[in-house]
């Protein structure tokens, strides 16, 4: 299974949650769908998500928000 650099990272809590809903505006359900591949975030929220986590030492791109290119193994924490 493939995810993206950027489910990656929000597993992985390179940013801390709670940061990232408050600088999106987004819920915690919208968080979830992100992580779990349900949905992906929309331009100006990637632009905005791109900052932060540059601001946090992490290389991310849009490419890194859509493209699934880190292999993972299946987790039932994770769908």
């Amino acid at each position: 299974m493939l995810i993206t650099p950027f489910q990656k990272a929000l597993r992985d809590k390179i940013v801390p949650p709670g940061e990232i809903r408050q600088v999106t505006r987004c819920s915690r359900t919208t968080l979830w769908r992100w992580q779990t591949g349900v949905s992906f975030p929309e331009k100006p929220q990637a632009e905005t998500l791109i900052a932060l986590f540059s601001e946090h030492g992490a290389a991310l791109d849009y490419n890194g928000i859509y493209q699934a290119t880190v292999p993972v193994q299946e987790d039932a924490r994770h769908g």
